[in-house]
């Protein structure tokens, strides 16, 4: 594994009762509920039994950095494997979800005029007075966010936890996409992704990783 190259395991945080009523969550502070509580101590188990090491023995890398949004659904998730790997959680606002303003708390399906039920959607923005962060600002926070980890810890393994939406916007900024793309993947609660960033690009190595999601 070369030195100039930074892996990063990128995981969406556990289920929230929003989640589970299909509200737009946003910046809003929402807790996990059982079941997110139970699929964050599920992933920890698949990951040290499994995931981890697989990239152990395919790269010798072991996790070394453990971030998170500063949401408390993505540092609760986080929390078991930070216990099991001994390693203190590191927060990242740049990571959080985007800011939805005053659609926050809404039916996702009827703030985004979204009839589509693949899951697959495209985003848009919205008039101002809604006061939504523009799909500008927030994927310039989340490659502020990316590039500022790989950039301190070159030849390291991070593991992020982070949220839906901004996953999908780091998908696109990864492939080179616009903005308002529509997705391939759907992020379920406590989605694996594997990426690597080597030589100034980006590499998707396991992308909606969703195994440990069916047992």
């Amino acid at each position: 594994m070369s030195r100039q190259s930074t892996d990063l395991l990128i995981i969406r945080h556990g289920e929230t009762d929003w989640n589970a009523l299909q509200r737009l969550q946003g910046w809003s502070d929402i807790s996990l509920n059982e079941v997110g509580t139970n699929q964050a101590l599920h992933l920890n188990k698949y990951l040290q039994t499994q995931y981890l090491q697989q990239i152990y023995n395919s790269n010798g890398l072991k996790p070394t950095r453990i971030y998170a949004s500063d949401l408390k659904r993505a540092i609760q998730t986080a929390k078991p494997l930070a216990n099991e790997l001994s390693i203190q959680i590191s927060i990242e606002p740049n990571l959080r979800e985007r800011n939805y303003g005053k659609l926050e708390g809404r039916n996702w399906r009827e703030a985004l005029e979204q009839q589509n039920t693949s899951g697959h959607i495209a985003p848009k923005d919205f008039a101002s007075e809604l006061e939504v962060e523009s799909l500008a600002m927030f994927s310039q926070r989340i490659q502020q966010g990316l590039n500022g980890i790989v950039q301190r810890y070159p030849g390291e393994l991070v593991i992020i936890i982070s949220h839906g939406g901004a996953l999908d916007m780091m998908w696109r900024y990864f492939k080179g996409l616009t903005h308002n793309t529509e997705r391939e993947i759907l992020q379920r609660n406590t989605s694996i992704n594997h990426v690597r960033y080597a030589k100034n690009e980006w590499h998707l190595l396991d992308w909606g990783h969703q195994a440990h999601l069916e047992s």
